[in-house]
């Protein structure tokens, strides 16, 4: 499995208050399962992942992701916790993001703050 998607399993891990091991194998309470979906929704609409990449990464079948994806767009408009959840990961993704672009320049270019991203962006 690719480094982000470990991690980004790991964020929304964090966000929903639960182990790494809960979303990859852990039991069917609701939960659990909200957070397992959460981490499906994450990683097609931040990533872009393919429903059968999202599968792979969570060991679940493409449907089931499919599944997962539209329950949780679902919930974003009626479940606080889920929203929430969705949104912290979300946000601490888009922060890892930023530093690991910042890391990529060279100290003094950083300073200087001519660094840019990948579409010629100001970092």
């Amino acid at each position: 499995m690719a480094k982000v998607h470990t991690d980004a399993i790991q964020v929304v891990a964090e966000a929903f208050g639960v182990e790494v091991d809960d979303i990859m194998y852990g039991g069917k309470t609701r939960y659990l399962a909200r957070a397992r979906q959460a981490c499906c929704y994450v990683l097609r609409k931040q990533f872009k992942l393919s429903y059968p990449e999202i599968g792979s990464a969570l060991d679940v079948d493409h449907t089931t992701a499919m599944h997962a994806v539209k329950q949780t767009a679902l919930r974003l408009e009626t479940d606080d916790a889920v929203s929430e959840g969705v949104a912290e990961a979300l946000r601490r993704i888009k922060a890892g993001r930023r530093v690991q672009a910042l890391r990529q320049c060279s100290p003094a270019v950083t300073y200087a703050g001519s660094c840019t991203g990948k579409a010629g962006k100001r970092i």
